[in-house]
């Protein structure tokens, strides 16, 4: 994470010097703390991504074993079809009280 601190300060520090004045500490800290976060989004959203195509992939397998389905396009569509099935069949959770 420090290269990244170190990175992008360089180039807020880069971008004010074409516009104006160097960037005060405060605004450094605001910038860095926003990228931060968005690479952490960015980290779980990513494991967030292979876990779902893990699971599709998984259904697919299975949608493959029962036979009644031909051709890699199909079988994708079919378990990605019978997945929203669930999602929307899925009793709803409320979020705000989950904690």
């Amino acid at each position: 994470m420090a290269y990244v601190r170190i990175y992008f300060t360089r180039f807020i520090t880069e971008a004010r010097s074409v516009t104006s004045s160097a960037p005060t500490a405060t605004e450094r800290e605001s910038i860095i703390t926003l990228v931060e976060t968005m690479i952490n989004h960015l980290k779980s959203l990513k494991e967030v991504l292979l876990d779902a195509a893990l699971e599709l992939d998984r259904r697919m397998k299975s949608t493959r074993q029962t036979g009644s389905v031909i051709g890699v396009e199909r079988i994708a569509v079919m378990a990605v079809l019978n997945l929203a099935h669930e999602v929307i069949s899925a009793p709803k959770v409320d979020d705000s009280q989950e904690e």
